[in-house]
């Protein structure tokens, strides 16, 4: 009886009792890669010479990735998991072609075909891209000096100059000193 050895293991066994293995396969989700399902004829029949054919198992029958891309994530999550599949890594991402909440992208890929229970990952939009807002002007202004007298140019200049202006795209030069 080889069923259930390795497929070395089992080969190995059928030529040391003066036969000889010949070996099919097929998809099995109950016996590891590599390993004897079956064997024909069976364990314990007396033949003279001969074959025995060794069935080995191939592992799980692959699934083949549904499309999610565009659904809702629960519409996704729930193909995904009907398929035999597991929901991977979630991201979000803007986009200004997909709604909010449904799926921009998938990987691996619709019609992949993958092992049973494998992970496929999802992006899902948030939605356009909202304005981009200027920084917090408490956050960038520099600290005053209350014992030294300043100009309002001075203390304002952080407004529009400097690695991360409030106000973008002012020219160098626009704003004079005298008039601020």
């Amino acid at each position: 009886d080889v069923a259930g050895m390795t497929q070395v293991q089992a080969e190995a066994a059928i030529t040391g009792a003066h036969l000889s293995a010949n070996i099919t396969q097929e998809y099995s989700s109950v016996v590891p890669v590599g390993a004897v399902i079956s064997q024909s004829p069976a364990a314990g029949t007396l033949v003279m010479g001969g074959m025995v054919t060794l069935v080995v198992s191939l592992g799980s029958s692959p699934v083949m990735v549904p499309n999610v891309v565009g659904l809702s994530q629960a519409s996704a999550e729930s193909a995904i998991t009907s398929a035999s599949l597991a929901v991977g890594t979630v991201t979000h991402q803007s986009s200004d072609t997909v709604a909010a909440g449904n799926v921009i992208s998938q990987n691996p890929a619709a019609g992949a075909s993958v092992s049973p229970h494998s992970a496929v990952d999802l992006v899902i939009s948030d939605g356009p891209a909202g304005p981009v807002l200027p920084p917090d002007p408490t956050t960038v202004a520099p600290p005053v000096n209350p014992t030294a007298a300043t100009s309002v140019a001075g203390t304002t200049g952080f407004l529009y100059t400097g690695s991360n202006p409030i106000q973008t795209g002012v020219e160098s030069g626009t704003i004079v000193a005298k008039r601020a």
